[in-house]
């Protein structure tokens, strides 16, 4: 940075924008914020976007700490988490774009290391980062798990598979930098859960994303959560396995897939009750009924036994969301790596 350019200079040429999404938790608000502020990578505008236009006590915080770089995400007004998340790549004024959920918080060098990953990978849409992992107590207090999302810690260039992207997301919100003249390829669907929108968004990028292992995001297991562990989960993991198989055109590769994803997974673990709904949902995955151990069969049937409501929905959720499931489909990782399967 040039001495002519003072730290929040929209004329710096790595500007940052950082959203920081927030719903009535003041507390982690405050230290979200202070994380950022205090980043070695000053270049910033940092917004707020406040998602209860009623609460004013956003507003009093952003004036407590009296930095021009923050502001009021305006217009205020309720547009639920999805819709939030996706203004980071709706961003025009900067050169990377930031996401950051108002239970986490960054380490300071975060978003320097970030940009340095990015340097070295100028075709990346994105980088994305690792993330230690702390718990909620009772009474506000934090407990260490001295515990990271990934076990390395190294800067490598990660090239998905297959069945990592049936169910399971690498990427997390509090912990991508975005290149800006990239974002808009990269927007999901604003109908979709807050659960899955790593999972939507991961389908949209290239076959291959640097991940940089370094824990610099310190990511927050809450007491309370939005997201949701109940039936409509369950929807969307038969939606995000079944559209993997949907896009294979072959019953070899079906079969294929279908194996791999069985291969070391415990028939009594919720992971194979989410294989077998997903070959009840979708029709181009029965392999994966033909391939399930007889444990695991019956460990489903009980539990459709105990909710039938959940298997109708679940039977129905193929129909009932036939948008979202086309869009994971036909989403561009999806066809790649689909491609390379045949």
């Amino acid at each position: 940075m040039s001495s002519a350019q003072s730290p929040g200079d929209p004329s710096g040429a790595d500007l940052v924008a950082v959203y920081i999404v927030t719903y009535r938790r003041h507390e982690m608000l405050r230290r979200a914020i202070a994380s950022v502020l205090a980043q070695t990578h000053t270049m910033l505008l940092v917004k707020v976007v406040n998602d209860d236009p009623a609460d004013g006590e956003v507003g009093d915080i952003i004036e407590s700490f009296a930095d021009p770089r923050l502001s009021l995400f305006l217009p205020l007004t309720k547009r639920g988490p999805v819709s939030s998340f996706n203004l980071v790549f709706r961003e025009a004024e900067a050169r990377y774009a930031a996401l950051l959920e108002d239970d986490n918080w960054w380490e300071p060098t975060f978003l320097a290391a970030q940009i340095a990953v990015l340097k070295h990978f100028p075709d990346a849409p994105l980088v994305v980062g690792n993330e230690r992992i702390w718990r909620e107590l009772p009474g506000g207090r934090w407990h260490d798990t001295e515990t990271t999302i990934w076990p390395f810690y190294d800067v490598r260039l990660h090239s998905f598979t297959l069945t990592e992207i049936c169910g399971s997301a690498k990427i997390c919100n509090s912990s991508m930098l975005v290149r800006v003249e990239r974002r808009s390829s990269l927007l999901t669907p604003e109908t979709i859960p807050v659960d899955v929108t790593e999972h939507f968004r991961e389908r949209l990028l290239p076959r291959s994303v640097p991940l940089n292992g370094a824990p610099l995001v310190n990511y927050a297991e809450t007491l309370s959560s939005a997201r949701d562990v109940g039936d409509r989960w369950g929807m969307y993991q038969a939606l995000l396995i079944g559209s993997v198989f949907a896009a294979l055109r072959s019953k070899t590769s079906r079969r294929r897939l279908a194996g791999a994803l069985w291969n070391g997974v415990s028939p009594i673990s919720p992971r194979a009750v989410a294989l077998v709904e997903a070959g009840l949902a979708n029709r181009e995955a029965h392999a994966l009924l033909w391939r399930a151990p007889v444990v695991g069969l019956m460990r489903a049937c009980l539990s459709f036994g105990r909710r039938p409501t959940r298997w109708l929905r679940l039977l129905q959720s193929r129909r009932r969301l036939a948008q979202h499931f086309q869009f994971l489909a036909e989403a561009p990782l999806t066809r790649n790596l689909a491609g390379d399967g045949q």
